[in-house]
């Protein structure tokens, strides 16, 4: 039986479900406050520079499932970017999110994961209390 349905928002979540709905062969109708689809992923290229501007802020899409990025490729191309995020302490650069290569590189180190997990249970502040940590990070 082939319904109708109203998908309210045109954002990532909101567009794929009408997709889908859509090849298995619904009737989808789509409305959104916004004059374009997308949502926050909305881009568009500026007419004088011919750069592509994210109107709401930078959007990485990023996945490990050949059937996601299959889908998605169906509908836009994508810019090869990798986010490699990097720190500087005292003029040693470090990768984040931190991992078991970090926590190594930092302490000079060669742990395993569950002397990594140990190591850090046993340096870690155990009875501070989250105001107290906000006080501190506001001075």
């Amino acid at each position: 039986m082939r319904s109708h349905f109203l998908i309210v928002g045109a954002g990532l979540a909101a567009a794929t479900y009408a997709r889908m709905a859509a090849d298995r062969g619904h009737q989808v109708s789509v409305i959104d406050k916004r004059k374009h689809i997308a949502g926050n992923c909305f881009t568009y290229r500026d007419q004088e520079s011919q750069v592509e501007v994210h109107k709401y802020g930078p959007h990485i899409f990023h996945t490990n499932s050949e059937k996601v990025w299959q889908f998605v490729n169906r509908f836009s191309t994508f810019n090869n970017y990798v986010n490699r995020v990097k720190a500087r302490s005292h003029g040693q650069i470090y990768s984040l999110p931190i991992n078991l290569h970090t926590i190594n590189q930092f302490f000079e180190k060669d742990f395993t994961p569950d002397q990594a997990a140990s190591f850090i249970d046993e340096h870690r502040v155990k009875d501070i209390a989250p105001t107290l940590f906000l006080r501190v990070c506001a001075q």
